[in-house]
């Protein structure tokens, strides 16, 4: 396969823009949860937001998860967004600060997100700590031999009224 990814760096942002091409001339591969892309942060970004309602980019009330469990074969780690949902950004937050990270994925509508190896102590930054934070932005298709497949994501930093201002 070929993978291209190209970073490209803003004062604000990071765009990526993302091309994938299998070469296998694999006939079976099957339509299912494609990660576009895998998105880990450190543990002490313990809380995920998220826009899941039928007002998007209107500032709208967004959906907070403060207690998520590991995301591996659980079936609550997976979040539906509604049809017609366009704000399909997500963040990692530190619950006491409402700093963090976020991402926006055009044209996705799943999401699966959780926590590994939790610490109990999130205020706290240890860089020694495997704890960490996951969001996966989810489409479901098949891959297609020698079929590009391309997709772009933003990565940006703040709190979450600041990352929502900017996707949005």
């Amino acid at each position: 396969s070929y993978m291209e990814n190209v970073y490209t760096l803003y004062s604000d942002r990071v765009q990526v823009d993302n091309r994938f091409v299998d070469f296998s001339n694999f006939k079976n591969n099957p339509v299912r949860d494609q990660e576009l892309p895998a998105f880990y942060t450190i543990g002490y970004l313990n809380t995920f937001k998220y826009y899941n309602g039928t007002k998007p980019w209107q500032n709208d009330t967004l959906t907070v998860k403060p207690d998520l469990d590991f995301w591996g074969g659980n079936p609550s780690a997976y979040f539906t967004l509604k049809s017609g949902n366009t704000e399909t950004w997500c963040a990692w937050v530190n619950n006491a600060t409402d700093y963090g990270i976020g991402i926006y994925v055009p044209n996705i509508d799943r999401l699966l997100a959780g926590r590994h190896a939790y610490n109990a102590y999130p205020d706290a930054i240890e860089p020694e700590s495997t704890a960490c934070s996951y969001v996966a932005p989810l489409n479901r298709f098949k891959i297609v031999s020698f079929e590009a497949l391309e997709y772009s994501y933003l990565i940006t930093s703040g709190s979450t009224n600041e990352i929502r201002n900017l996707f949005n």
